[in-house]
């Protein structure tokens, strides 16, 4: 569509613990210059264990800085489906990814601020690192930077 990549995902999972459920998820990305890329995903997800929706609205900044650093920009608004529609969490966060190897290695730091409901909306700070490896067929451009 023009400047816009849409990508509707449809999801059905079973987990021991939780049950069953189903998540759509849709993101609408468009590239904005050379370096940024925008996008906006909207997610719902079904739970049987809840017997509830929850939902996601987040945009996302993602800049391309050199072929092994990327920075990504995040807001975000959590919420549930019961006992009636209400939003759970506000959210905000940067992501820093670095190449550590080939095109399959990767670290990333995340540093997130979130309001949630059960802290009555006070702020929350939490800071994630990940080490990630990538297995598959690399040649999609489905990974990396």
């Amino acid at each position: 569509m023009h400047n816009w990549q849409l990508r509707f995902t449809q999801s059905a999972y079973w987990f021991e613990q939780s049950g069953a459920g189903a998540s759509i998820q849709y993101d609408a990305d468009r590239k904005l210059s050379a370096n940024y890329l925008g996008r906006s995903r909207t997610v719902a997800t079904w739970s049987d264990h809840d017997q509830q929706f929850s939902f996601e609205q987040s945009f996302f900044l993602f800049q391309g800085i050199n072929a092994r650093n990327a920075m990504s920009y995040q807001l975000g608004v959590f919420g549930v489906s019961q006992p009636n529609s209400h939003v759970t969490d506000y959210a905000v966060g940067i992501k820093w990814r670095h190449r550590l190897h080939r095109e399959w290695l990767f670290a990333e730091v995340q540093p997130l601020l979130t309001w949630p409901e059960d802290q009555h909306f006070r702020p929350t700070t939490s800071i994630l690192f990940r080490i990630e490896a990538v297995f598959g067929d690399l040649g999609c451009g489905c990974y990396g930077l």
